[in-house]
């Protein structure tokens, strides 16, 4: 017996689960179910979701089609994308179609999408057939369906760890072991060195890679650009120091490797919104 098999005898019918955490659907919907379609019948065309859609393909074949006409096969093991106020086709080219699926707000996930937590840019994922994001999914399904109000936020955070999942299972069966290797060792250094005013340069040459080749390895794995992680680490580096420790401002920008302090300043006010000062003042009022 398949897990497509297993997670039918669960589902005897196809079966939905919808909440919602405010007013506002745009915002709070939270949406899990499971349902097997058949060619006739289950295909989506120049569908237009007001929400995001996960579906995770148990079983069955299809093709995900936008609106410029690309098409990208669809299989068993794969996690579908339905990105919000995006038109695409969703054909079902078999009569074993099932699937698990969930869905939140879009304003939700377009916070989440400008922080590279999901790939907004990959429709269909391949994750495979992993069981803990299978079982994953399950749970939510289960749990939304038992929730009281007050616990549905936690649910929330629960359908984000499921697609982050899948989107982080893709990355990985992407790319081989040894750039996931060299990827660690380079995260490794950065970590170690954060005080340091390190480049992007340093840490390419650290894992004996060239600048180029290793900037676009990290960038696809990571879904921000080595520069930027160095930035966005060192900045939080200095919210931890400034939150915690009695150093100044000027301390500071020089513990962490800055030739000044306007630098630090001008850096940490375009990351956070705030002055190094602004941010301590708030930690010491």
């Amino acid at each position: 017996m398949n897990i497509a098999e297993i997670v039918h005898k669960k589902f005897p019918n196809n079966e939905s689960h919808h909440r919602v955490l405010s007013n506002n659907n745009s915002t709070g919907i939270l949406l899990s179910g499971y349902v097997r379609k058949n060619s006739h019948t289950g295909s989506h065309i120049d569908y237009t979701p007001s929400e995001y859609h996960g579906l995770f393909v148990l079983s069955g074949k299809g093709i995900y089609k936008d609106i410029n006409g690309k098409e990208i096969p669809i299989e068993s093991g794969d996690f579908v994308q339905r990105f919000p106020n995006k038109t695409h086709s969703t054909i079902v080219t078999t009569d074993d179609w099932s699937e698990l699926y969930l869905s939140i707000g879009h304003k939700v996930f377009n916070s989440l999408a400008e922080i590279y937590v999901f790939s907004p840019d990959k429709p269909v994922l391949t994750p495979g057939h992993d069981f803990e994001l299978i079982q994953q999914m399950l749970d939510f399904h289960h749990r939304l369906d038992k929730a009281n109000r007050i616990e549905l936020p936690l649910l929330m955070n629960e359908a984000i760890a499921i697609i982050s999942k899948a989107t982080y299972l893709d990355r990985i069966n992407r790319t081989t072991t040894d750039e996931m290797n060299i990827l660690a060792m380079s995260i490794k250094y950065i970590e170690e060195h954060i005080t340091n005013r390190i480049s992007v340069e340093d840490v390419a040459q650290y894992v004996n890679m060239g600048y180029e080749k290793f900037r676009k390895l990290f960038t696809k794995q990571y879904r921000i650009s080595p520069g930027n992680y160095i930035l966005n680490r060192r900045i939080n580096a200095a919210q931890k120091l400034l939150s915690s420790s009695n150093l100044s401002v000027k301390e500071i920008s020089l513990e962490l490797g800055y030739p000044d302090s306007y630098t630090f300043s001008k850096q940490f006010k375009k990351i956070t919104g705030h002055t190094p000062s602004e941010f301590k003042r708030f930690y010491y009022l």
